[in-house]
This record gives structure tokens, C-alpha cells and sequence, in this order.
């Protein structure tokens, strides 16, 4: 059972509304705005972000796409930095790029994000730098040069079916309006001609203090960052920025029928949107209207279950609400297309659509809905005492660019609370039919081929559709009924380096917790035993039992009634597998924790597959398979993986003869094997309660559950993958364009700690040289990527995978550069600088982590399923500061062994 956690937050021009008292902002002498928001999730952390309000609707005709470009070259060159040395100087105090500093630019706004750790000198360099990305570039010609051939692999890169498919919506959505001709990647021979006069004509417009804001927020001393921002910001000159442009977006007015097409698109659909005035969110009124269309968005989504739960549809359509930059919004519904019938999902979304508007929502499901959007509401509020610094951080640039009011968490959860209570059914039916009445009506057909359906089609559609009554069933209030005594721990223990406590009890079950607050109101889990799909022979089978069960609902009520009767329970979890464990993973509110294990209690006494939902799944998923054939990048991913595996039956990917033998009593079977023995499981929970209470509640469930104590154990199946040197290329993309994951393997290296780290800061070093090399110096990427993991289990191997995006003349250059880049730090990477550097940057993000509490859910499933020692922060740190320069030669020697090499390439037809 699956819950979605809605998180609204509001921004309302200011209409008897304040903005948050902890929002300090002031203004320089050039007009540079700043505003300061104290934070303190994580701990001794700071986010910046300098937004510049200009992006691609900004450019004139011939300037399309050096908005973008103009972001890229902030870090190709400066007054204060040559090209590089920026990021190197960062990357020495812990900062990494892509990460902790990146930019991207929009349609009106062009940002630059970094996050620092807290100290000052790492405060002082980070102004400077932001200083140096706004004000300072210099767009030096041969480094303006060597940057094109990386936006013209990122363009490349970004090329597929939905792109494509986007090109031909955004003249509807953004009827007669600059939006739908400045998409912010640009026009490539805009890009290819770019000379440092017009880059710098750009610049000078828009790039002032006075058309900029800076924002802070984090761990850090206000007056003393006010200071500092003067110190380094005050002395950058500036002009009046240019004027803006008008941006209006025109309305139809009138019954409109489009169909973007693509051969490779995975999701046929059907959407109808319904035209509107912008809604500025400067009344109550308007701020009401955003909670009803979170009321409509939830009603469907219960309609959908309920009709999916009594096989009444496989169809579903679902509410959205579009705002177009304050300029027009677009209130959707979305229908899936099965087997490619379009009139039926067409129908369905004028029949749904028909139904609320003659009868209104379903009593009982507004009701679950209401409860539901109380709960959330406070549980937002609960959470926002440790909202973490990139969240409150986009949250003030979304303020920033509407400028509206930034309300208080307080004042947001008062005002949502009031706003929910008081809206009546009544009310809200009568809000969708105002929606639904516009003259204005889009239906947008998106498919492989042409679809002939034209404006009489859908004329005669809306005129049949039917409309039903919807009856309500009368549900409990609870999922368990039964009062369960409670079964105390027969052992205890604590490890008190890490506070983290352990219990085991008699049914054989083994519980690990570890209090951590830094996300109130707020625990994860997963309940885990060991043996994944490497312990089971019918893999395919497996898969399906656990997506079967997850949408199955618990105990004696499918999924719908699930929904309904925790409306107002703040938990999810699902059933999950992979190579080496299985169980469940979810998390819950502090005060539904109780209602999460009575959950979990009633599906691991009975874990189900509904009958009903069999056949639903079935038909979805052959229909699913249908349309991923004919996919390329599927089709790829299905002939390698049988080269990658060598042709294992095990490992293929499944066909349309599994999904129809699917075999309900085997899958049944299955899941009473693996999900309902809790004497084989490990129960890890991580978050914001004290021990005492946590095993107070727990033991009542977790103490009751069925089980006999096993130890489990995880087998080698035999499966594995292809050794030696192989190319395998496939020809199946549109684009002009190759797609290209390098895979090496061995079998030399023996998991411990310190190879762990050692792989990892290895690994981290090639990603430098790549970047450097390949994509700065070189252009021939956007992006150039190496990840690393060892394992022990179920047999001892070492992988790294490297994935690039390039043009197709360019992929044997690109490898050839990667194999030289791999015998450098084999034989002559002698950079302590750079190992240091990269250390650096590894125990800031380890500072962070360990305030996190999925990090730490995560460290001690690792440690239940491998029997692993839990690693405090000192231990942690000082392992990473032992790592030396022969420690990363030798690491690279045994990991990256050139003679286990694959190349899997996918290009053009």
C-alpha cells in the first residue's frame, strides 16, 4: 500500500499577509538584492543561489540560445579565475561540482546554486565566486570555442521522444507567445556562430545588480554574513538593466485538437485541458481555490482505485493544474490509451468529467479527502521545524520570482487548516463545473502515429458520454480490529558510540533502532531478511507477485478501501526485492507509527494477492510490454542484458507469454514463503522519537507478528556476467546521436572498508580527469560520469560503469581518452593536492549524512544483511584520511581491469 504525501506550500501576494519575520533581506548601494533565511538542517551547512532575471524569452531572434550558453561560460573564465581554477579552488574546500555547484537557466531566470559548509573562509571564497559568476566573466574566443561542442553534446544529449513531443505542444499551451520560441537549450546554429561580442551584448543587458537577488540560507551567523555579502558584492558596478519584454500567451477560446506524434513514445495519452485566467494567489479566495484543486486531484485519483479495485476499468484519468508563469493556466485531465484505442480513454475523461459535473464528488471519498488534507497539512507543518536548506532555498526563489508573500510555516499551516475545514462538497462541485464550463477546451493526442480524430469527433464524444452514480460502502475505522497484548523483547542492547539500540524477541524477530531529528515528525524503515533474487529461481515470477501484492491493499480490503480508511494516517510502505534481500521499506508520521504496524502487522499475517487486481494487472502489463517493444532504448536494454548475462534464462527480461502464464497460486505461494515468517527479519527504524517510546508501540506488533526464528543466508546462483573484451552497438535511435556505457569488472578485489572508500575517492578522480579531459578541454560531452561498487555477496566482485552522451564520430576518441585517463592514475597520478581535494569534498558530504536519517537507515540495513560493523563519523573520517596515493594506484590496478572492458552503444538507424 502506497500513500502519496501532498506538500503544498503557498505563496500569496501580500493581502493581510505577512512575510516570515526569519526572512531578512536588505539591498547594496548597486541594487543588489539579498535576503538571509537561518537554517539549521544540516547542521554547519549553507546554500547560495544568485538568480539573474533574464533567461531564454529575454533573447532577441538572433540571440536564441546564448542565454544558456552565457551560464556556461561563468565557469569558463572570469576577472578573479582562469578557466577550471574556479572549480578547483571550491573543490579544495569540499565543494563538489555538479552537486554542491551547478546553474541552470529557465525561460525568465538564469541561477547559480552553491552549497558550502560553514566557516569563513569558505564563506569569503564562495562570494567571491558568486561575485565572478555574475559580474566578472570574460568570454575569452577559444574557450567559447571549446564550450560549444558541450552544449552541442548536452542538445544531443536531451534529444527523445518526449522532447520531440514537447516541440509540438508548446505552440498550444503558449498560443501566440514568445514561451513557445525561446526553449532555453537554443537554436544550435545560433550556438555553433556565438562570438564573444554577441555573448557579452547579452550580458551587459541583463547581468546587473540591479536585475539580481542573492539569497542565504543555512547555518550561519547573520550579522557577520550580512557584513561579508557587503564586503565582497558592494564594490561591482552596474547599469540599468534592459527593458522587458512583453510575454502575454494567447487563449483559444474554442474547441482545439492537436496530436503531437512520436514513434518512440512509451506513454500514449489523452489530455483535456480547460482554459483560465492566471490565478495570482493575492486573496483568500485564490489561496482556497489551490486547496480545491487539491481536492479534485485527490477525488480522482480515489474514482480511479475505486473503478480499477472492481474491474469496472483499466482506464485512468487524472486532475492536474497548470500555471503558465501567472500568464494563463490550463486545468487538465489525463487518460491513459490501452491498445491504442483513443476514443475509449477519450471517452472515459468526458464521462468522468460528465459524472462530477451532473452528480458531484462522492460524498464519503470528500470526506477521506478532507481528513486526509488535514493531516497532511499539519504533518507538513510538523516537518517544516527541519525543513532541510535546498528546500527552503527554492521556496524563496519560487516567492522571489512571482514576489508574492513568503508566509511562515505557522501562518501557511493556519491558513490551510481553515481553508480545508471550511470548504463543503457543495462548494467544490461547484467549483469544477466553473472549471469545466470554459469556451476554451484543448485536447491534446499524444501517440506514434497520426490519430484521425478531429473536432466533430470530439464534439460527438462529450455529447455521448455517460454518467454514473457512484455508491458508497460503509468501511472500519481501522485496518486491525483485534487488541493486541504486548510481547516484550527477550533481549536488549545498545551500541552507545552510535546510540543505536538493538532487541530481539520471541518469535524470532530482530529490531534495530536509532533516534535522529534532524526531520521532525518523521520515521523511515525497511524490514529486511537476506536472500534476494540471487536465492530464487523464477525471477520473473517473484517481480510479479510483489508488484501484484503492493497494489493488492491489505488484509480483506483492496486498495481503494485502504486509502479510504487511512485517509487520515500519515504512512506508506511497499514490498520490495533486489539482489541480495527482500521485505518492505516505508516510513510513517510519529503519531500514525502505531497505524504503520498495524498495517504491517495484518500483511504479514496474510500477504495477499486480490484477484481482482490480478486480471487488472495483467491486461496493463501486456499492454505495457506492447508499446516498450517498439521503444528503442527498450529493445537495447533487452538484447544486451541477454549479451550482458549470456543469455541466462533467469536474467531476461519478461515477454508477453510470462505475463499471460502468470500463475496466482505460485505467486501466492511466493509471498508466504518470503513476507510472513518474522523470525527471518531484520525491523531497522530510523527517526524523531526517543527509544522508549518507539519500543513501546513496536513491541505490541512487531513482539505479535508469526515466526520462527532462521537464519537466512544469501546464495550464489551461478548467474554472471560476460568476462573479457566486447563492443556491442545497436542501431535504433531517430537522433543523430550515440549513447554509449562503458562497463568494467573484476574479480580481484576483496571487499573491505578501506577498499570500499579507497574505490570510491579512486572513482571520484577519474570523474575529475573525465571532466577535465573529455568534456572541458575536449568538448566532446555535456556530462561523462564513473560509478563504483564492490561486492561480497552472493560472490566477490568489483564494477564500475562509465556513461557518456556524445556524437557518434566522437565515441572512439572518447574511449580511447578514457582507457589513457585509467593508465595515468594506474602509473603517474601522483596529485596529492587532488586526492586531498577530493577527500575534502567526501567528508563534507559525510558531515551531512550523518544528520540524515536515510542515510543511516540505509548504513544499518548494510550492516544487518552483511554483518557489518556500524561506522561512527570519527571512524568514518578517519578511514577516508588514510587512504593515500598508493592506495589509489593499487585500488585502480585491480578494480579497472582493461581486460574485462565492454562498450554497449546505442545510435542512429
Amino acid at each position: 500500500m502506497k500513500k502519496i504525501l501532498l506538500i503544498i506550500f503557498f505563496s500569496v501576494f501580500c493581502f493581510g499577509l505577512e512575510n516570515d519575520k526569519n526572512l531578512v533581506s536588505g539591498e547594496l548601494d548597486n541594487g543588489l538584492k539579498y535576503y538571509l533565511y537561518q537554517n539549521q538542517t544540516p547542521k554547519n551547512s549553507i546554500n547560495l543561489i544568485l538568480n539573474i532575471k533574464a533567461g531564454s524569452t529575454d533573447e532577441n531572434e538572433n540571440e536564441r540560445g546564448i542565454a544558456h550558453f552565457v551560464e556556461h561560460m561563468a565557469f569558463n573564465g572570469t576577472d578573479d579565475f582562469d578557466k577550471n581554477e574556479l572549480i578547483k579552488e571550491l573543490e579544495s574546500l569540499g565543494v563538489k561540482f555538479g552537486a554542491d555547484l551547478n546553474a541552470a537557466t529557465s525561460f525568465d531566470r538564469t541561477y547559480y546554486t552553491l552549497t558550502i559548509k560553514n566557516d569563513d573562509k569558505t564563506i569569503k571564497k564562495a562570494l567571491k565566486v558568486i561575485s565572478n559568476l555574475g559580474f566578472k566573466v570574460k568570454f575569452n574566443k577559444d574557450d567559447l570555442e571549446a564550450e560549444k561542442g558541450v552544449i552541442l553534446s548536452e542538445e544531443k544529449s536531451r534529444k527523445n521522444a518526449l522532447t520531440r513531443i514537447s516541440d509540438q505542444s508548446l505552440p498550444y499551451y503558449f498560443k501566440d507567445s514568445i514561451y513557445a520560441k525561446r526553449l532555453p537549450i537554443g537554436d544550435m546554429d545560433v550556438v555553433r556562430g556565438a562570438t564573444p561580442k554577441l555573448m557579452r551584448g547579452f550580458y551587459t543587458r541583463y547581468y546587473q545588480p540591479k536585475n539580481a537577488y542573492l539569497a542565504v540560507v543555512g547555518d550561519f551567523n547573520e550579522s557577520k554574513m550580512q557584513a561579508l555579502i557587503k564586503e565582497s558584492l558592494s564594490d561591482i558596478k552596474g547599469a540599468k538593466p534592459a527593458k522587458k519584454i512583453e510575454k502575454n500567451i494567447g487563449f483559444f477560446n474554442k474547441l482545439v485538437v492537436f496530436n503531437p506524434n512520436d514513434k518512440e513514445i512509451t506513454n500514449s495519452h489523452i489530455k483535456v485541458f480547460f482554459e483560465a485566467n492566471a490565478s495570482v494567489k493575492n486573496s483568500y479566495k485564490e489561496f482556497e481555490n489551490d486547496y480545491k484543486d487539491s481536492f479534485i486531484s485527490e477525488l480522482f485519483g480515489l474514482m480511479n482505485d475505486s473503478r480499477r479495485a472492481k474491474n469496472e476499468s483499466l482506464l485512468s484519468t487524472n486532475f492536474f493544474a497548470m500555471n503558465l508563469y501567472n500568464k494563463k493556466e490550463l486545468n487538465g485531465f489525463y487518460t491513459n490509451v490501452i491498445n491504442d484505442d483513443f476514443n475509449a480513454s477519450l471517452k472515459d475523461a468526458f464521462s468522468l468529467i460528465k459524472q462530477v459535473s451532473e452528480f458531484g464528488f462522492d460524498k464519503g471519498d470528500f470526506e477521506s479527502v478532507k481528513s486526509s488534507l488535514l493531516s497532511q497539512n499539519k504533518t507538513n507543518y510538523d516537518r517544516s521545524k527541519s525543513r532541510d536548506n535546498h528546500v527552503i532555498m527554492w521556496q524563496i526563489l519560487s516567492f522571489l520570482n512571482s514576489q508574492a508573500t513568503f508566509l511562515s510555516p505557522q501562518d501557511s499551516y493556519e491558513m490551510g487548516k481553515k481553508i480545508i475545514s471550511s470548504i463543503t462538497l457543495e462548494e467544490l462541485n461547484s467549483y469544477f463545473k466553473k472549471i469545466v464550463s470554459s469556451k476554451g477546451v484543448l485536447v491534446e493526442i499524444v501517440s506514434k502515429e497520426p490519430v484521425s480524430i478531429n473536432k466533430d469527433d470530439i464534439l460527438k464524444i462529450q455529447k455521448n458520454a455517460t454518467a454514473k452514480k457512484s455508491e458508497e460502502k460503509k468501511l472500519p475505522t481501522s485496518l486491525l480490529s483485534t487488541n493486541l497484548k504486548v510481547k516484550k523483547p527477550i533481549n536488549s542492547s545498545v551500541d552507545k558510540k552510535n546510540l543505536v539500540y538493538f532487541y530481539e524477541f520471541e518469535n524470532g524477530a530482530k529490531v534495530i533502532f536509532k533516534q535522529i531529528d534532524t526531520k521532525k515528525d518523521n520515521i523511515v524503515f525497511n524490514a529486511v531478511k537476506k536472500g534476494g533474487f540471487s536465492n530464487i529461481d523464477d525471477l520473473k515470477m517473484a517481480n510479479f507477485a510483489i508488484n501484484l501484492s503492493n497494489g493488492s491493499g491489505i488484509g480483506k480490503f483492496n486498495d481503494y478501501e485502504v486509502s479510504k480508511i487511512t485517509a487520515a494516517q500519515m504512512f506508506n510502505y511497499s514490498k520490495f526485492i533486489n539482489k541480495t534481500s527482500l521485505g518492505y521499506s516505508g516510513s510513517s508520521s510519529i503519531k500514525d507509527l502505531e497505524n504503520l504496524l498495524k498495517a504491517l502487522y495484518v500483511d504479514f499475517s496474510s500477504p495477499k494477492i486480490d484477484s481482482t487486481y490480478f486480471s487488472v494487472y495483467q491486461k496493463l502489463a501486456i499492454d505495457a510490454l506492447k508499446t516498450n517493444e517498439q521503444n528503442p532504448e527498450y529493445k537495447f536494454a533487452k538484447e544486451f542484458n541477454d549479451f550482458f548475462y549470456k543469455n541466462s534464462q533467469k536474467m531476461k527480461f519478461a515477454d508477453e507469454n510470462d505475463i499471460k502464464n502468470m500463475n496466482l497460486k505460485k505467486q501466492r505461494a511466493f509471498l508466504n514463503d518470503n513476507y510472513k515468517n518474522a523470525g527471518e527479519y531484520y525491523f531497522i527504524f530510523v527517526g524523531d522519537m526517543k527509544s522508549d517510546d518507539f519500543i513501546k508501540i513496536a513491541q505490541k506488533y512487531i513482539g505479535n507478528l508469526k515466526g520462527e526464528k532462521k537464519i537466512g543466508e544469501i546464495l550464489d546462483d551461478g548467474v554472471k556476467s560476460i568476462d573479457g573484451k566486447h563492443k556491442f552497438k545497436r542501431n535504433y535511435l531517430q537522433e543523430d546521436v550515440s549513447k554509449t556505457t562503458i562497463y568494467i569488472k573484476t574479480d580481484k578485489l576483496k571487499f573491505s572498508p578501506k577498499n570500499a572508500i579507497s574505490l570510491d575517492l579512486a572513482t571520484e578522480v577519474l570523474n575529475t580527469l573525465m571532466r577535465e579531459k573529455i568534456r572541458e578541454k575536449d568538448g566532446m560531452v555535456y556530462g561523462i560520469y564513473a560509478d563504483s561498487k564492490i561486492e561480497k555477496e552472493p560472490f566477490k566482485e568489483s564494477f564500475t560503469q562509465i556513461s557518456f552522451t556524445s556524437d557518434v564520430e566522437n565515441v572512439d576518441k572518447i574511449v580511447k581518452n578514457v582507457k589513457q585517463l585509467i593508465g595515468f592514475l594506474k602509473s603517474d597520478f601522483k596529485d596529492e593536492k587532488e586526492l586531498e581535494s577530493i577527500k575534502k569534498i567526501k567528508q563534507v558530504q559525510l558531515e551531512k549524512s550523518y544528520q540524515n536519517p536515510n542515510f543511516w537507515l540505509n548504513m544499518l540495513t548494510t550492516s544487518a544483511i552483511y554483518n557489518e560493523h556500524i561506522f561512527s563519523y570519527d571512524e568514518y573520517i578517519n578511514l577516508i584520511n588514510s587512504v593515500t596515493l598508493k592506495d589509489i594506484k593499487d585500488i585502480v590496478n585491480l578494480a579497472f581491469d582493461l581486460d574485462n572492458f565492454i562498450i554497449s552503444t546505442l545510435e542512429k538507424k
